[in-house]
């Protein structure tokens, strides 16, 4: 008898609190651009104390509820990570240093693809797939339209290209054949941002060996044009041979 309880208890709260279980990021940013918190925390939302999903009491569950009219930043300082959530209906910020998931999930629509923002290394993360760009700068999102943006020295910079986009730039172009782990979205000297994408170019000799030559390049984030290439001479001179 105890354990159907237990079990009719359980499936009650996934009924009420469904955002809440199971929660891949942070807060997500659903099609309709609305921002939703996914904390199991019973602290005041306005200052919560980070606990990761298995080490909460079922006790604990909390639906914060949806945010309209939404941004959403993330800043370092001194080592330490936040989240601030501005909305209609206030301001709520949090330490998320040591948040292993997620930070922000932006779920699909027809004009927005999909983005999840996270934590790597002590960088911000943008991932798509399998493809992942690492950066230092802080992060802004625009929930309703879902629209990114980082802070340089010089002031606010829109990223329009999202990192799939700039891998598959210098892979139609053949510039790279095969990507390294990760990128590096950063301010460039001329204080646009840039994708900083390395890899390897595969040569294949006469259909007998593969020779792999490290090639890097840089891709603006903020129109996708191929801004620069880094490779060997005598690849730029005869690379057309190998195409």
């Amino acid at each position: 008898m105890k354990n159907v309880v237990i079990g009719f208890s359980g499936l009650l709260l996934l009924l009420l609190f469904p955002q809440s279980v199971g929660a891949s990021g942070l807060v997500t940013i659903d099609k309709a651009g609305q921002v939703v918190w996914n904390v199991l925390s019973s602290e005041d939302p306005k200052d919560l104390q980070i606990t990761e999903p298995g080490d909460v009491s079922v006790k604990q569950i909390a639906q914060l509820g949806n945010q309209t009219n939404a941004s959403i930043t993330l800043k370092k300082k001194d080592g330490q990570v936040s989240l601030e959530v501005l909305s209609d209906s206030g301001k709520k910020e949090i330490d998320v240093s040591d948040w292993q998931q997620n930070l922000v999930e932006i779920e699909e629509r027809p004009e927005v693809q999909k983005l999840s923002i996270g934590l790597s290394g002590g960088k911000f993360s943008l991932k798509q797939g399998s493809i992942v760009a690492l950066t230092d700068l802080p992060i802004d999102v625009d929930a309703k339209l879902a629209r990114l943006s980082v802070q340089t020295s010089t002031g606010t910079r829109f990223v329009s290209i999202l990192p799939r986009q700039a891998a598959y730039s210098l892979l139609q172009a053949k510039y790279i054949s095969e990507l390294n782990s990760s990128m590096e979205l950063k301010e460039s000297s001329d204080t646009n941002i840039v994708y900083h994408i390395s890899g390897e170019r595969v040569i294949n000799l006469f259909n007998v060996y593969n020779y792999r030559v490290p090639v890097d390049g840089e891709v603006s984030a903020s129109t996708g044009e191929i801004v620069s290439v880094n490779e060997p001479i005598w690849l730029k001179v005869i690379g057309f041979i190998f195409s």
